[in-house]
Formats: C-alpha cells, sequence, structure tokens
C-alpha cells in the first residue's frame, strides 16, 4: 500500500486536473541510505517523504520531483535555501520561497496539494489590501512555522503565509513539522502550534488570521511601525 489512500487518489487527481494551470516543480533534499555512501545517521523518514512525493506526481502530468542528496548536492541545497533533511522547495513560474520540511501527512497534506495548486497559478486570492501592503516591504522576511499532522488551525496559516510568499519574492516561508525536528522546536520554544519564528526575533503561538500574519511580516520587513504593530497584535493577545 502506498503512502496516499488508494480512496483518495483519484479525489485528489480530480482535484489537481480541475485547478492546476502550470507545470510546478518539487525539488526534494535527502539521503542516500546505501552503505558505500558511508552514513551513520539514516533519515528514516525521507523515504516515506519521497514516496509521497513521487505518488503525487504520478496523479497529475504538471508536477515534476527532482531529488537530491544534501551531503553530496550541497550546492543545489544552498542555492535552494534548504536548510535540513528531508526538505522540499516547491517552485513554478519562479522560486516563491516555499519550504516544507518533514512528511506532509495528517491535515498538513492538503497544505503541499494546495501549495502545489497556488504555485502552479502565480498568483494568490489574499485580500487587495494585503497585497498592497507587502508590496511595501524593505527587507527580506523568514518565516519558520511549526505545525504537526493532528493540529486543525495549522493548515489555514500555513496556507496564508505560502500565498505571502507568492505575492512578495522577499517572503521565504518555511512550515516545519515540529515533531520531526525536535531539536528545532525546542530551540524556538514550540510549546504548541501553530507557532511561528519571524526573522529570529518575532514570534507568536496560535493561529492568527491574514492581518495578523501580515502584521509581523510588515514589522519584520520594515514596513510597519511599533506602534501600528503593538495594536495589531493587543486584538490577539486574550491574556
Amino acid at each position: 500500500m502506498g503512502i496516499i489512500k488508494d480512496d483518495d487518489k483519484k479525489m485528489i487527481a480530480d482535484h489537481l486536473a480541475r485547478e492546476m494551470v502550470n507545470p510546478v516543480r518539487i525539488v526534494f533534499f535527502t539521503q542516500r541510505t546505501s552503505e558505500q555512501m558511508g552514513f551513520v545517521h539514516e533519515c528514516h523518514i525521507c523515504q516515506d517523504a519521497g514516496a509521497m512525493l513521487a505518488e503525487l506526481a504520478q496523479l497529475n502530468d504538471k508536477i515534476k520531483v527532482e531529488s537530491y542528496d544534501i551531503a553530496t548536492d550541497r550546492a543545489k541545497a544552498d542555492e535552494y535555501r534548504i536548510e535540513r533533511i528531508p526538505g522540499m522547495a516547491i517552485f513554478g513560474a519562479r522560486n516563491y520561497g516555499m519550504r516544507y520540511y518533514g512528511v506532509p501527512t495528517g491535515f498538513e497534506f492538503n497544505v503541499l496539494v494546495q501549495a502545489v495548486i497556488d504555485v502552479s497559478r502565480g498568483a494568490s486570492d489574499l485580500g487587495p489590501l494585503t497585497r498592497e501592503k507587502l508590496k511595501g516591504l524593505g527587507a527580506d522576511v523568514h518565516v519558520q512555522l511549526f505545525v504537526t499532522p493532528t493540529c486543525p488551525y495549522c493548515p489555514g496559516v500555513a496556507r496564508t503565509l505560502y500565498k505571502m510568499a507568492i505575492e512578495n519574492p522577499r517572503v521565504h516561508v518555511s512550515v516545519i513539522e515540529a515533531m520531526e525536528f525536535i531539536t528545532l522546536a525546542q530551540r524556538y520554544d514550540v510549546r504548541g502550534v501553530p507557532r511561528i519564528v519571524v526573522n529570529e526575533t518575532l514570534s507568536f503561538e496560535g493561529a492568527l488570521p491574514e492581518s495578523g500574519l501580515l502584521a509581523f511580516i510588515l514589522k519584520a520587513g520594515g514596513a510597519m511601525s511599533d506602534e501600528e504593530f503593538s495594536k495589531e497584535l493587543a486584538k490577539y493577545h486574550h491574556h
């Protein structure tokens, strides 16, 4: 049996056929496990992630998966800004700065499917005000979003952030499966999900709506004052 349930395959294939416009490339970074490579630490979840991507690519011929080894293809990993494995970058007409680390299972699988569709369209359905404000970024913004497959609130946050990356090439979004990168989650003090960490300096735990996520990106990108940011953030603190 494959990773994607047989019952779901037809539904996903139909959805992709209806929604996809242009080709999408998923660049996948893994670690070869053959003994002659001399690796001691095998990435066990990499095989699942690779198998899932291969199955997804079989559902629509517009999806192409390229696979690289993080150790032997270091230059490629640097070029695509992939820092850990399993890691994937989702490309459409350009590099949209969208990364996913881990195996997208549970609620997260839909995030991957929708990301492929959005990248294939090369456009987001964010509000006009959000799109306008995103044009004002004066610096690069890197958002790390920690998620788990059982979190029902995580996909909405992931999708919105990915859409912001589509809107402005200065926005880079890494969605990270917290349970699969425990050391990293501990480093960023992840106690609950969704948790965002923006440019290493700003963080928030909880599901923020579009306007709240926008505030973090604008603040980190030098397009929102401290006062405006505090005012926006006050709406989401319930204690």
